[in-house]
């Protein structure tokens, strides 16, 4: 049986092992060895394959027009239709938005309220425009899934950790201050800078004795020491003042 062959850069290459195409420029049939099959396109020659280039290049850098601009109407259907359950992404509501606040605590819900309070903190009175960061939005009853408005305040970062560490205390409206550096200058020449329960004059920091961190009268205040002050608030030891 005869083999029909054809010679391509001087090399044999059998039509058994070929394939009909047709060039992408002139369109003219040609055949191609198998290993031409993982390229789309095919040429009879270079002349073919740089003019193919030239065109395409050409079509390339035309300004082509605008893509069809969608109407307010069709956004909001096209957002619909993608939202919740329709989503190809949906887990039946495993977000955190919808497991821990049923869903209804939104950011509109949060702007609404923070309009209401006029951007300030409703515990100590600060607005927002001296925090680093935005008010926050408390419940009153702890009840995360209660989203009415009536339950909803404005708090700042620090009264809204006091609040859930119960260390607010109620009826105080007023935002904390430290005591001036003339009163601590005072109350360390007056203990000789040592705590008044064990001599120790390593450490010290000024405790409020009727543990209240808003009184800052002079009555009010003593020098102790770490050990000391943690043995009053957390031990609730009772330390005995050295005469």
């Amino acid at each position: 049986m005869k083999r029909y062959f054809f010679i391509k850069y001087g090399k044999r290459t059998y039509k058994n092992n070929c394939f009909r195409t047709l060039c992408r420029y002139c369109k003219k049939k040609i055949l191609k060895e198998n290993w031409f099959k993982k390229w789309k396109n095919h040429f009879c020659n270079m002349h073919c394959y740089n003019l193919f280039k030239e065109k395409t290049e050409i079509f390339k850098n035309k300004q082509r027009p605008k893509g069809w601009k969608h109407t307010e109407e069709a956004k909001s259907k096209l957002s619909l239709s993608i939202k919740g359950d329709k989503c190809c992404m949906w887990q039946g509501g495993k977000s955190i938005q919808h497991k821990i606040y049923g869903g209804f605590f939104s950011k509109q819900l949060k702007d609404k309220i923070r309009v209401r309070d006029k951007f300030i903190c409703q515990k100590c009175g600060i607005p927002e425009l001296e925090l680093t960061r935005r008010l926050l939005i408390h419940h009153i009853d702890k009840n995360p899934k209660n989203c009415s408005e009536e339950n909803l305040m404005s708090v700042c970062k620090s009264c809204h950790i006091k609040i859930h560490q119960k260390d607010l205390h109620s009826g105080i409206n007023i935002r904390r201050k430290e005591a001036s550096f003339k009163i601590k200058r005072y109350i360390k020449d007056k203990f000789n800078n040592r705590c008044v329960f064990c001599g120790n004059n390593e450490k010290i920091i000024i405790h409020h004795i009727d543990n209240n961190s808003f009184n800052n009268i002079e009555n009010n205040l003593q020098l102790v020491c770490r050990k000391c002050h943690y043995k009053i608030h957390f031990k609730k030891e009772v330390c005995h003042q050295i005469t």
